[in-house]
């Protein structure tokens, strides 16, 4: 059986969930439109460049939230694609 292939977006949900980020919050951070969100959430392609922005973004939200500044093992190379 092959593995499946994970689309960024399902990538970035799992990573915003663990790190309790809203994913929403995060494309606004990342200075990406809403519209991408919602293409992405319904499945459309999203380019590899966006999702580290975003994937980065959870990481500033994320170190925001803990104390010291220290979030836990967030980055962008999380990002697989």
């Amino acid at each position: 059986m092959a593995d499946s292939i994970v689309s960024y977006f399902d990538q970035l949900d799992s990573l915003a969930e663990i790190h309790d980020v809203d994913l929403l919050d995060a494309f606004d951070v990342a200075g990406v439109p809403d519209s991408t969100f919602y293409r992405s959430r319904l499945g459309a392609d999203m380019k590899s460049v966006t999702a580290r922005k975003v994937a980065d973004a959870i990481a500033t939200i994320g170190r925001r939230r803990t104390k010291g500044g220290k979030a836990k093992a967030v980055d962008a190379g999380s990002i697989r694609g």
